[in-house]
């Protein structure tokens, strides 16, 4: 059976982690929410039906996309959970939140596509980050105590459930975390259409010196004055 999610963990309590939501990614702003749910069955059938995927080439002020993300508390850990793995993988939102709360995990694993990664963060800095796709593992930081008994050389399936217990945090499939959920349609606010427009410009501003460097190089020397 596969493995298919990306959750980022703060110590704090859910609260702590909602207050700061807004300034951690401004570009997404809360829709609808729904909490008591009874089942796994419950719960994704309410995340089906509250979220709507738009593309870039779609999205409009009037057309925004949303994506369900959920919310719980495991223990000592506010926790995020995010099937499109884009906000538990923000490098700057990992630091941000790690120099508020004293650290910050991210844990991401695609198993159709044969990858899985983990980022620590403390203090507002990066201390451990392993990253394994399609069997190339790549790692920086030093390991971690509660990387001790994991393999060095993958990190998979096994190893996220390991890394996970040894952290104290249960799969969202549990019946425990799932009573306590609250699921979060979240509007994705960004201007699509005005990032598409800056990245065409920047484009043509690195052709147009790439153009000016070449004609200067190849420029006989006769003609520089």
């Amino acid at each position: 059976m596969g493995m298919h999610f990306g959750i980022l963990a703060v110590p704090a309590k859910l609260a702590e982690l909602r207050a700061v939501f807004g300034d951690t990614w401004p570009n997404h702003e809360p829709g609808r929410t729904r909490s008591g749910f009874a089942s796994q069955h419950e719960l994704w059938e309410w995340v089906e039906a509250n979220q709507k995927f738009v593309s870039s080439r779609d999205w409009r002020p009037d057309n925004p996309g949303s994506e369900v993300y959920l919310f719980y508390e495991d223990g000592p850990w506010a926790v995020m959970f995010d099937r499109g793995y884009v906000l538990c993988t923000d490098g700057g939102a990992l630091a941000s939140l790690s120099a508020r709360f004293g650290k910050a995990l991210s844990i991401v694993i695609e198993t159709t596509g044969g990858t899985a990664s983990f980022e620590y963060y403390e203090k507002g800095a990066s201390r451990r980050s392993v990253h394994y796709v399609d069997g190339d593992m790549r790692t920086d930081g030093g390991r971690l105590p509660e990387e001790r008994g994991l393999a060095e050389d993958t990190f998979y399936m096994d190893e996220v459930e390991q890394l996970m217990q040894a952290f104290g945090l249960r799969q969202i499939d549990d019946a425990e975390v799932t009573a306590r959920i609250e699921a979060v349609e979240l509007i994705d606010r960004k201007d699509y259409s005005r990032s598409k427009s800056r990245l065409m410009q920047e484009i043509g501003e690195q052709m147009v010196a790439a153009q000016e460097q070449e004609a200067a190089v190849a420029k006989p020397w006769w003609k520089l004055w």
